[in-house]
């Protein structure tokens, strides 16, 4: 192969790099157009929710959040998370029927950047993870099937996301989910 050949691959590379110099002090500023996030018609708990044990050993509830726009493609969705633990009040078994009481709530702000970003399963599940960290005892009592709790109808989340845009709280998704040991 010729020399004269190889000298187009060798310059090409190059021809997209910017130099700073005095004729041209500041490189300049690429402005990328940026997207609308769409908004999250829908809100969903994914199954991957369990009962868990954190890194420090502790147990966590891992909440695992999906949103949807209209066209029920996966986004993601800035706003406030609520979540309210419904279950029996001291862990003793109850019959389907019976209602359950409030025991725990966990808040969660999703409308800065970056912790929205940090929560966020980008790569595999496409999924929001909260660690809804120190959960009743009487749950975990539920959850490794000990004691008066054994016997207890499946605790239950419900989770409220008002999104950042809303302009009132009848704006806000909401979603139930029934834990399973």
């Amino acid at each position: 192969m010729k020399r004269h050949h190889l000298l187009p691959l060798l310059v090409l590379p190059l021809a997209g790099c910017v130099t700073v110099s005095e004729s041209n002090p500041t490189p300049p500023v690429i402005q990328h157009p940026r997207q609308p996030v769409p908004p999250a018609g829908a809100m969903s708990v994914s199954p991957l929710t369990r009962i868990g044990v954190d890194t420090s050993g502790d147990p966590t509830i891992f909440l695992h959040l999906e949103f949807r726009d209209a066209m029920q493609r996966v986004v993601k969705a800035y706003g406030k998370v609520r979540v309210e633990l419904y279950q029996s009040a001291d862990g003793t078994p109850v019959e389907a029927t019976t209602p359950q009481t409030l025991v725990r709530t966990w808040d969660d702000d999703f409308t800065d950047p970056v912790r929205n970003a940090l929560a966020f399963d980008e790569m595999i599940t496409r999924t929001y993870k909260i660690n809804l960290g120190g959960p009743p005892e009487a749950l975990v009592k539920w959850a490794r099937k000990d004691g008066s709790g054994a016997g207890a109808n499946a605790p239950t989340l419900i989770v409220q996301f008002l999104p950042a845009a809303a302009t009132s709280t009848d704006q806000a998704l909401r979603a139930t989910y029934t834990l399973t040991r």
